[in-house]
């Protein structure tokens, strides 16, 4: 099966299991996919995929950990700024059991989600193993928090608060793993950004068993993603689910 229909199916999965209506709406042809995706994340469902190298799939399980784990601080940094407290539940699931990896975020905050979609998906997409733009990198975030409606924030916080956010864009421009992407920029960062081009055929196989479990989120999903972030818990009165181990800390 191709990755394209791959996530195909898996995004016609997801939108009839949490937003069936989205299926009614969408256009036809080469849109419907990027469509599909950017709609899911507008419904709180951000899917993610990437590339493992042949020669990293010894340490895939930990460098996919490390993939979602600079999603996941960076919905955090941003939720926790600018949205209440109790926005801050995430979950992170693998959408399958197949390679490449495909991951499906949920979280309570879509609009940081449609933010990741809209603007860090596909820029880290485009950019991954290139030299670090700094200018580009910094009207990336602008842009972002431009969209979450962050204009009040006093100019010291929104510098604070862009720093913070660039430490995870550039983990995941120059992490082990290459990220693809499913949508499209929302605006034009810059002429010599265009959108990426998707592999038409990849090869599924099974990838590494998970580190931790988490809590199943529904029939979609087969497997959870090993995560060792904790998820945050707002002020939803849900339970939180049991922090997993800590990773090995490095040597001093």
């Amino acid at each position: 099966m191709s990755i394209v229909l791959r996530l195909e199916k898996l995004l016609n999965a997801l939108a009839q299991q949490h937003a069936e209506y989205l299926l009614h709406r969408l256009p036809s042809g080469d849109a419907r996919l990027p469509t599909l995706a950017r709609e899911l994340a507008k419904a709180g469902f951000l899917v993610i995929w990437a590339e493992v190298a042949e020669a990293h799939r010894a340490t895939a399980a930990a460098d996919i950990n490390d993939w979602v784990n600079a999603y996941a601080r960076l919905y955090y940094t941003l939720t926790r700024a600018l949205f209440p407290p109790a926005l801050l539940r995430l979950n992170a699931v693998y959408a399958d059991n197949l390679y490449p990896p495909v991951v499906v975020l949920e979280g309570l905050c879509a609009p940081v989600l449609l933010a990741f979609a809209d603007y860090i998906a596909p820029y880290v997409a485009i950019r991954y193993g290139e030299p670090l733009n700094p200018i580009e990198l910094n009207g990336l975030i602008h842009y972002v928090l431009d969209d979450l409606e962050a204009s009040n924030l006093q100019p010291v916080r929104r510098r604070q608060l862009v720093e913070a956010c660039l430490s995870d864009v550039r983990a995941l421009l120059t992490g082990r793993i290459r990220p693809r992407t499913l949508t499209s920029f929302a605006r034009t960062l810059s002429e010599q950004l265009q959108p990426p081009a998707q592999p038409a055929r990849l090869l599924d196989t099974p990838p590494p068993p998970p580190a931790e479990r988490f809590g199943k989120t529904g029939p979609l999903f087969t497997s959870d993603i090993p995560i060792f972030f904790e998820p945050k818990q707002g002020d939803d009165g849900q339970s939180r689910p049991p922090k997993p181990p800590p990773p090995p800390l490095p040597e001093r």
